[in-house]
């Protein structure tokens, strides 16, 4: 059967071996490295995720292999991550969801009444476009919040900006509209890459751009209570809207106080110590889903910006001919982080025969996830009247994926 391979461009994050004790143990500068598949040895730690507990961590490499030539696919993200993989390499991914009909607007123009740096006002987005026109607004007291969580993160300056391109995703969102085109006051001056990237992350086919929309203009009247038309659209939006959007399930509230979970430090070319424009509630519901069966705007576990697993929408997965392949065998974990994004490993030692016998008794555990898909390596499980091999499972972890249990016979 075919492996399940990744190109051997394909960069993986290992551990450096350290040459002095006084560096800082928890340090993603000083600790890791990118490099090709090709260039990993057994023995090396590369970044993994434990499914148990949603974080990345090191595991070691016992094996890397050459798989040879295979057809490969491109797999791209949203954020812009990219993979060239075989189509049975299996993915971390939620469950598809069928898109909901969608209205098609086109061109949405948007303004916002009381920047989101006024803590004492509530503020609103205004949007407009042909036969469409609403206002989202975001409590005084939701502003606050946000506001002093980036400012005990150390990035009081990303909250405004931020909270201006995620109002403006949760109302999109809200609005359940196909959007073509955004025009966007010009509201923050020097952040127009961050707001666009935090739309385009849930957005993927829209194309932004900034203008001074002016006093004059019918989103600003959309934005403001004593101008807006009679029939707009008003949603208040909630913790719940803005919290789908960057990483707030580690924080916590003590007494009344904001508190942030310690974030190790980032590589310097990842500036944001938050997540954004990503479904983040830690990995919970994924599933081991080969490539070639992901669907556009379906979301994968990725590295996010804060250095946690998040979801990313696939934009694209497609078909790129004939390519040398590589895999690796990672203890534990079985999986490995290529390209920033989660990908399966090739598990030596645990295709499973089945013949003569339906329920395999339990020699080792490990919890890799629940599959859909048929698997080329390895085989879990019990076979069921029909014949199809039915996973055996056990429980759910605060990832949300189910413990497969087997035996190697």
């Amino acid at each position: 059967m075919a492996g399940q391979c990744v190109t051997g461009d394909t960069k993986l994050r290992r551990r450096r071996r350290r040459k002095s004790k006084a560096q800082n143990p928890n340090s993603k500068d000083d600790d890791w490295e990118e490099v090709p598949i090709t260039a990993i040895k057994p023995g090396d730690e590369i970044l993994s995720l434990n499914e148990e507990t949603g974080e990345f961590v090191p595991n070691t490499v016992n094996q890397i292999m050459d798989m040879g030539e295979q057809e490969v696919y491109e797999l791209v993200t949203a954020g812009g991550k990219k993979i060239r993989t075989t189509g049975n390499h299996p993915y971390l991914a939620l469950p598809f969801e069928k898109p909901k009909q969608l209205r098609h607007v086109g061109k949405i123009e948007i303004d916002q009444s009381t920047r989101f740096e006024e803590l004492a006002q509530d503020t609103s987005i205004g949007m407009v476009a042909t036969r469409f026109i609403a206002a989202f607004v975001l409590q005084r007291r939701l502003k606050r919040h946000f506001d002093e969580l980036f400012r005990l993160h150390g990035i009081p300056k990303l909250a405004a900006p931020v909270l201006f391109a995620s109002s403006i995703v949760a109302g999109l969102q809200h609005a359940r509209v196909h959007v073509s085109r955004l025009v966007i006051d010009n509201e923050y001056t020097g952040y127009e890459k961050l707001i666009e990237s935090i739309i385009v992350s849930s957005f993927p086919q829209a194309a932004v751009a900034f203008k001074h929309v002016g006093k004059t203009s019918p989103s600003h009247h959309a934005a403001l209570p004593k101008l807006r038309p009679s029939n707009t659209l008003v949603k208040r939006l909630s913790l719940t809207d803005l919290s789908q959007l960057f990483q707030l399930s580690s924080i916590t509230k003590d007494r009344g106080k904001v508190l942030p979970r310690v974030y190790t430090t980032l590589p310097a070319s990842r500036p944001y110590a938050i997540t954004i424009g990503q479904d983040t509630f830690g990995v919970k519901r994924g599933l081991w889903t080969e490539a070639r069966n992901l669907k556009i705007h379906q979301r994968i576990a990725v590295l996010g910006h804060n250095g946690q697993p998040v979801w990313e929408l696939v934009k694209a997965i497609y078909k790129i001919g004939i390519e040398q392949t590589y895999d690796v065998e990672i203890d534990s974990t079985h999986n490995f982080v290529g390209n920033d994004i989660v990908a399966h490993n090739t598990y030596l030692g645990g295709a499973v025969s089945i013949a003569g016998n339906t329920t395999p008794e339990i020699d080792s555990t490990y919890d890799i996830g629940s599959s859909t898909q048929r698997w080329d390596a390895l085989y879990v499980g019990s076979i069921n009247t029909e014949g199809h091999i039915v996973p055996t499972i056990t429980g759910n972890y605060d990832l949300g994926s189910a413990a497969l249990h087997w035996n190697s016979l």
